[in-house]
């Protein structure tokens, strides 16, 4: 039973088991943003407000539950954390990783997006849209947020699945190459966006109304 435990409780094994669940997370949200219910509204791809599918609730509880676990070990290690330097501060020790923060963050706008869906799906947003002139356009505006929060949760998870990858030895060199040539290539990122946007305007300008007419 000893050596069962012992096996058990193995960093490697527990490290495997992690990094397994995290996989398993990011390809069941993948699928399930893929998949999301989309309805045609004067021409706009916006969230269908009436259906949610069951693997929404599915990605919602498991992200609950992710939740409930990163707040126990905040509080485990910012009580022993405090214990040993009584300061404030000392209770946040948990997000000094930049890790489990992306995570949690990740975490947190999932649920957002969750509770956007679930008041536009069971009508819990008709007193505020009674007191407003344009409710349909805070409906629209309430969809597009979702899909925003979903997008930005997957974003986030693929980004702590590939942080895991810093645990071994060459994926971590790699990825460290990788951000210093991110770092140089900032400076023309800049420009390309700049003449894009500055192009972007000067063609909407110069040619108005033609984003209206079809070019078939």
């Amino acid at each position: 039973a000893a050596q069962v435990v012992s096996v058990l409780t193995a960093p490697l094994l527990k490290f495997a088991l992690h990094a397994t669940a995290r996989l398993a997370y990011f390809i069941t949200l993948s699928v399930t943003i893929s998949m999301l219910p989309y309805e045609n509204l004067d021409g706009r791809g916006l969230l269908d407000p009436s259906r949610i599918p069951m693997s929404e609730y599915v990605v919602w509880v498991w992200t609950g539950c992710a939740v409930v676990e990163q707040l126990k070990q905040l509080l485990r290690k910012g009580r022993r954390k405090f214990m040993m330097e009584g300061t404030a501060a000392s209770c946040c020790v948990y997000f000094e990783e930049l890790g489990s923060l992306r995570e949690f963050a990740g975490h947190i706008f999932l649920l957002l997006a969750a509770a956007l869906r679930v008041g536009t799906r069971y009508n819990l947003f008709d007193a505020f849209d009674s007191t407003v002139l344009e409710p349909q356009r805070f409906l629209d505006a309430r969809l597009g947020w979702a899909a925003t929060l979903y997008s930005l949760a997957l974003f986030f998870a693929g980004g702590s699945l590939i942080g895991m990858l810093m645990a071994f030895r060459g994926a971590g060199t790699f990825l460290l190459t990788l951000g210093g040539l991110a770092l140089v290539a900032l400076p023309w990122l800049a420009i390309v966006l700049v003449v894009l946007t500055a192009v972007g305007v000067a063609l909407t300008a110069t040619l108005p109304g033609l984003s209206s007419r079809s070019l078939l």
